[in-house]
């Protein structure tokens, strides 16, 4: 894929959401050290113009393999632990609804119920995309990056329906024990509140599902 020629940085430290658009980064929470530098450039280096799951996934999987700063969504914990948890407290949103409902993946205007539904969007694209990487190797994966009309997309590359392996997905997930709260909780001081936040209003915020 062609990459642009220069890359522009610009570093903040008010605690807003980092983001990019075309050859520019935007890197907030640079005093805390919190910043999503990998996370960012992926997007940058990779494309984004189709959707979001791939997209994020594929940034956060880089962001966990070639960094040590504690970034959003998952501060260097586990996502398929965290996945894992989730799932026992039945907060999940489908994947069919992430690929056609962008707004939750967007930063502009966040109240405490979208900022909630973007982490658990962030969460669940970056466990699945994992989960496809891990399983059926990188190329692949890049295969179905950034591409449109991803279902079918996805039964093309990998010969299976959508449905399918997101089923494969949640069985891996689900293969190992999931983590006491203790654990998941002690990952970032954010997720707590989050997850309780989501727990509480899970009944409307995840009435999709």
């Amino acid at each position: 894929m062609p990459a642009p020629s220069k890359i522009y940085l610009h570093l903040y430290n008010e605690k807003k959401v980092s983001y990019s658009s075309g050859n520019t980064i935007h890197l907030y929470w640079v005093k805390e050290g919190n910043y999503p530098l990998i996370h960012e450039l992926t997007h940058v280096l990779f494309g984004y113009t189709n959707g979001h799951v791939t997209q994020e996934g594929l940034a956060i999987f880089m962001q966990d393999s070639y960094s040590e700063r504690n970034a959003f969504p998952n501060y260097q914990g586990d996502v398929h632990d965290i996945m894992s948890y989730l799932m026992t407290q039945e907060i999940i949103i489908p994947l069919e609804t992430l690929l056609h409902e962008d707004q939750i993946f967007s930063y502009s205007n966040l109240s405490k119920d979208s900022y909630s539904l973007r982490w658990l969007a962030y969460i669940e694209s970056a466990s699945f995309s994992n989960f496809l990487i891990s399983k059926y190797g990188i190329e692949q994966f890049l295969k179905i990056y950034d591409q449109p009309d991803l279902t079918n997309k996805i039964n093309t590359v990998y010969g299976k329906k959508f449905k399918q392996l997101e089923m494969e997905w949640k069985e891996f997930i689900q293969e190992n024990p999931a983590p006491n709260e203790e654990t998941i909780h002690g990952i970032d001081s954010q997720i707590p509140d989050i997850i309780n936040h989501l727990e509480v209003n899970k009944k409307e915020l995840l009435k999709t599902s």
